[in-house]
């Protein structure tokens, strides 16, 4: 669990080293990009398996996951209730 943890943080503060995004947190880049990337193939690699963690986690609108890493504590409070809303109605 910790290693996950770990990991999640770690993806949370990485930064595309390249390319039409270059410089924007893995989080931040729009979808359609990791979908691009998922039909012509991840780079080999650490960076290649962040993108396609990070594919999976935005195809199935986890990003909260990554974002509760990087936010302060009133930030978590207000995502959490903005992604589990549907479940306190």
């Amino acid at each position: 669990m910790e290693d996950q943890n770990k990991e999640l943080l770690e993806l949370a503060h990485t930064k595309m080293p390249f390319g039409k995004y270059q410089g924007r947190f893995l989080v931040d880049i729009p979808e359609p990009y990791y979908v691009w990337y998922k039909n012509k193939g991840f780079p080999a690699g650490k960076l290649g398996k962040q993108l396609a963690m990070m594919y999976e986690i935005k195809l199935n609108g986890l990003e909260v996951l990554i974002l509760i890493f990087t936010a302060t504590s009133f930030e978590k409070l207000i995502l959490f209730l903005e992604h589990f809303s549907i479940f306190l109605v």
